[in-house]
């Protein structure tokens, strides 16, 4: 097959590979700035996405987990999401456009992740940041901050907490649901969150302390 580039030489390595969810397609990406979509049983190329023109190696790709969708992103500190074709074996590249590419926060990006019903994503790298997006329009819905960077996330399967890991050795569990937040947070503790504390961490504009 040939990939990403013909020779070792040109740079053109292949950075990461990945089945859809049906084992039907395979997605690559390369240090030479694209992400290719194949046949899984033939190898026969199918899709070429041209990333991000500005240093454009991408080192994390993910399928939606209906696989009509496919993220992908790296060096460039952006994220992609296109929207692939009903039928890939029959589209051509330019039946095929990004649906957004957003610059991030979380510096080189090392590792995408769906949620299991595919309404958010998370994005993590190098600047310890983990950002939670909308899959739709990959508006920011929540920034995770950690100390040291990450290379590692994943959501639980009903969607509730993220699990992340990265250079620090420290493995941790994020509670997302609003409520779970709040009642943590109360049973640590021993008097009422102030407005601030409640926009930084539980991301309300102000509190609303019940009784």
């Amino acid at each position: 097959l040939v990939g990403h580039g013909t020779d070792l030489n040109d740079g053109d390595l292949v950075t990461r590979i990945l089945f859809s969810p049906d084992g039907k397609l395979v997605a690559t990406s390369g240090s030479d700035g694209t992400v290719r979509v194949w046949d899984a049983a033939d190898g026969q190329m199918l899709l070429t996405l041209v990333g991000d023109p500005e240093e454009a190696r991408h080192f994390s790709l993910a399928f939606s987990p209906d696989g009509r969708r496919l993220a992908a992103g790296g060096w460039s500190h952006t994220i992609e999401m296109w929207q692939l074709p009903d039928d890939p074996w029959s589209a051509t590249d330019e039946d095929v456009a990004p649906l957004y590419q957003i610059p991030t926060g979380a510096g080189r990006l090392e590792q995408i992740r769906f949620s299991t019903n595919g309404e958010r994503i998370v994005v993590v790298g190098s600047t310890g940041l983990a950002e939670i997006r909308d899959t739709d329009t990959g508006e920011l819905l929540i920034g995770l901050q950690h100390p040291a960077g990450v290379s590692y996330a994943e959501f639980t399967p009903d969607g509730k907490r993220l699990m992340t890991g990265g250079q620090d050795s420290i493995f941790r569990i994020w509670a997302l649901d609003l409520q779970e937040l709040v009642t943590l947070a109360r049973s640590r503790v021993t008097r009422e969150l102030t407005d601030e504390e409640c926009q930084q961490y539980l991301h309300r504009d102000a509190c609303q302390n019940e009784e």
